[in-house]
């Protein structure tokens, strides 16, 4: 035991001053392991502000390289994390500007018509020129029954029968969503969200490989119009917020455009029942002149004999009544 403990204690003292005895470059061995992280956190350190910098100067690209301590790969995946967030936003906002660019350009489009069924025909052709969309269906709402206005023609037959398919409170549902000015959507029509569908309007949908539905309202002031129905078939393809927003800033320009449309088919009512109305004076007029001519000139003649004295002479009472007198 005593020779044992004699070798530990010789072991231990060698040990110790081979750990403080210079290395080969004369340099201890804990020093040249600190200089080793001070080299790594300056790379660390450089790496972040050629990170920041390319950022900065709009480098989206630019990514920390995640190395290191499990410290300093935390705050690289973070910094990525965050990078690739902010691009994801700076993405939403250019396709946003966009969507909402073209709407506009078809907001122009739009007024340009003062017939309801031009506005509805522009309103789908912008919608298959902005959007990826697959089919179309618009419907116009007349008292509480949903009508066909417009849509794709090689789905007309289809769309009839899904009206028919149509709830008996359907356009009362409606009339709630659109006075909350928001718009119906089913990302997945084969997922639970879908259930609240009707079934037969389901398996039309799914006959028609649609797998995404959008459903935005549109209306003048208070009043409900109609609707514009969108379907997609891609899988996995669902509806982004920003086109959601473009989709209802299009409803609003249709919106308005019907109501315009109406105030001037009433005009047009009233100039063409005014334009009647005096169609039907002058008709009345030539006629009572007419009829009235031909006794008069009667009359005028027999007078015109009485005043000859012809047949007798004219007492004074007789021709004041004749105005002879």
């Amino acid at each position: 035991m005593a020779l044992q403990a004699e070798a530990t204690a010789s072991a231990s003292a060698s040990n110790s001053r081979r750990a403080g005895r210079p290395g080969r470059g004369g340099c201890p061995g804990y020093l040249r392991y600190l200089a080793w992280i001070l080299v790594f956190w300056s790379m660390q350190v450089v790496q972040a502000r050629l990170f920041t910098r390319g950022r900065a100067r709009g480098d989206t690209q630019a990514r920390a390289v995640p190395g290191g301590p499990a410290d300093v790969r935390d705050l690289a995946l973070s910094i990525n994390f965050l990078a690739d967030e902010n691009d994801r936003v700076q993405e939403a906002e250019r396709e946003r500007a966009r969507l909402l660019a073209e709407v506009r350009q078809a907001a122009i489009r739009i007024r340009k018509h003062l017939r309801g069924e031009a506005i509805i025909r522009e309103a789908v052709t912008a919608i298959h020129e902005y959007l990826d969309v697959d089919f179309i269906w618009v419907g116009m709402v007349s008292g509480e029954r949903l009508t066909l206005a417009d849509g794709d023609p090689g789905t007309w037959g289809q769309v009839t029968d899904i009206v028919g398919y149509f709830p008996p409170d359907s356009v009362g549902w409606m009339g709630d969503v659109y006075r909350h000015r928001s718009s119906y959507g089913v990302q997945d029509l084969r997922a639970s969200q879908a259930e609240e569908i009707p079934a037969e309007i389901k398996r039309i949908l799914h006959s028609q490989g649609a797998t995404s539905l959008l459903l935005t309202l549109f209306g003048a002031g208070q009043e409900l119009l109609g609707c514009l129905t969108l379907l997609r078939t891609g899988l996995g393809h669902v509806w982004t917020q920003p086109e959601i927003e473009a989709v209802e800033s299009l409803a609003g320009d249709i919106g308005r455009g019907l109501e315009h449309a109406r105030l001037y088919e009433g005009e047009e009512r009233l100039v063409a029942e005014l334009k009647a109305l005096d169609r039907a004076k002058a008709s009345f007029l030539a006629s009572a002149s007419h009829d009235l001519r031909t006794p008069l000139t009667s009359i005028i003649g027999y007078v015109e004999l009485l005043s000859d004295d012809e047949a007798g002479p004219v007492r004074p009472a007789q021709a004041r009544m004749l105005g002879l007198g």
